[in-house]
């Protein structure tokens, strides 16, 4: 972040956005001080994380840093879908902004139809609403479009202006993030390497079961910080791993064994140093199929991308 500050932000730029992640408590605080936030966002407190902080409170605790150190007048935008994160709405005297899919609260979405290549739905908010139409893929993303609806109202854009920036789209490269893009041989590529998590990695499923492809193929290194819990949280994911893919390429041994309990016959492609998963993509995939990347997987994605 300090880098970005130094060397990308000019004096022409109105608003900073930074993403405040942790591997401890007190590192956001330690991010805060050096850009107090005047919007505070808080996406979710899940599992993700227990390998670093021990227990769900301890990860709590790390994520309400940002909002203990935002700035007195600034606004929280609140994702009222998690449970957790609902426990600490209301604790500041700030004000705050509570996003919800499901519930109407301060700003909530309606009517969710995923098409092709994006989502559909209505946005509510101080009993206005309109129609957005985005380019991203997977329903579980509106949440994710309904927090920076919430910055983008509190920064002074109306309902129409964002739901017209979201239409037109990004003009970056969304590297990463469940983007659609093509291999050098021509086949489907679902790129959702950014980073990965079990909520994630169900959702990432969903649109690849939803994708046509002759062969459907996953390539994960699986999930790194999901703690004591990593065994359970593998076993909900074979199931759905063997419902929906034909192979599986890895270096995970414990999802390996994870989804061999569920199906011993199923096809698992399982190499450290990628070149018996990088053979297979090379030579046993065609145009008529589409692979899923979840999770961090650049090397072996790089290899086989336009």
């Amino acid at each position: 972040m300090a880098i970005s500050i130094l060397e990308n932000l000019n004096w022409l730029a109105d608003v900073f956005i930074v993403e405040m992640g942790a591997y401890k408590r007190g590192e956001i605080k330690e991010i805060c001080e050096l850009a107090s936030p005047d919007i505070a966002i808080l996406t979710a407190v899940s599992e993700q994380h227990l390998a670093l902080f021990g227990d769900i409170e301890n990860t709590l605790k790390t994520k309400y840093e940002i909002v203990e150190n935002s700035k007195k007048d600034a606004t929280i935008v609140l994702n009222g879908d998690n449970d957790l994160v609902l426990r600490v709405a209301g604790k500041s005297k700030k004000k705050e902004i509570l996003y919800s899919t499901s519930k109407e609260l301060d700003l909530w979405a309606s009517d969710i139809k995923a098409r092709d290549q994006y989502v559909e739905f209505n946005v509510h908010n101080k009993g206005e609403s309109k129609r957005f139409e985005v380019k991203i893929l997977g329903e579980h993303n509106v949440g994710n479009v309904l927090a920076a609806t919430g910055a983008a109202l509190t920064l002074g854009m109306s309902l129409s202006e964002i739901s017209e920036a979201l239409k037109t789209g990004s003009h970056r490269k969304k590297i990463g993030r469940l983007a659609i893009r093509r291999s050098k041989i021509g086949y489907q590529v679902i790129d959702d390497s950014y980073n990965s998590n079990a909520q994630g990695f169900a959702a990432a499923l969903n649109i690849l079961q939803n994708t046509k492809g002759r062969k459907k193929v996953l390539a994960t290194i699986g999930i790194i910080e999901a703690g004591e819990r990593l065994n359970e949280v593998y076993l909900d994911l074979a199931c759905k791993i063997v419902d929906v893919c034909d192979v599986l390429l890895t270096s995970d041994e414990r999802l390996a064994a994870a989804v061999r309990k569920q199906k011993p016959s199923f096809r698992i492609v399982f190499d450290r140093n990628l070149k018996s998963q990088l053979k297979f993509l090379n030579e046993e995939m065609s145009r008529e199929d589409v692979i899923l990347f979840e999770g961090p997987n650049i090397r072996l994605l790089n290899e086989i991308l336009r």
